[in-house]
């Protein structure tokens, strides 16, 4: 599968059937922090020690790790502290219908926009690290009439 393209993902690390021997067996990308590790966050030390050791893990076997259920700023400040650049939870958005996710994303790339004032010319506006272009797939762009 992965010749073909396709990112495989281990979901739910560290509880019931995802074990290091796992590992071994799945040629994976990703490897996702199950979010009971990230619930327990700030009531337990030992937790914290645990999510750092995953993320530490995924990036020594060259994969990318990834957070589940991060709902506060807190666990999201540590996650990146700790190396881990992804997650989901409803600190970053609610669950939505598949029919809302397009307008879901693209309200994502405008709020990362920088609006430029009418009569600047483009070529003199200087250029910020990250902002300076977003590239919006041919079959999301809108058209004006």
């Amino acid at each position: 599968m992965t010749a073909e393209g396709f990112r495989l993902a281990i979901d739910d690390f560290g509880v019931e059937l995802s074990s290091l021997s796992r590992l071994l067996e799945i040629p994976a990308h990703v490897l996702k922090v199950d979010q009971s590790f990230i619930a327990a966050l700030s009531s337990s030390p030992d937790a914290a020690v645990m999510v750092q050791m995953i993320v530490q893990l995924a990036e020594k076997l060259g994969m990318r790790s990834h957070a589940e259920g991060v709902e506060t700023e807190e666990q999201r400040r540590f996650l990146l502290e700790k190396g881990c650049q992804y997650g989901q939870g409803y600190l970053f958005a609610k669950p939505v219908p598949a029919g809302e996710i397009l307008d879901l994303y693209l309200r994502s790339l405008a709020s990362r926009m920088v609006p430029i004032p009418p009569g600047v010319d483009l070529l003199d506006v200087p250029t910020f690290s990250g902002l300076e272009s977003i590239d919006i797939p041919a079959d999301l762009r809108t058209t004006g009439s």
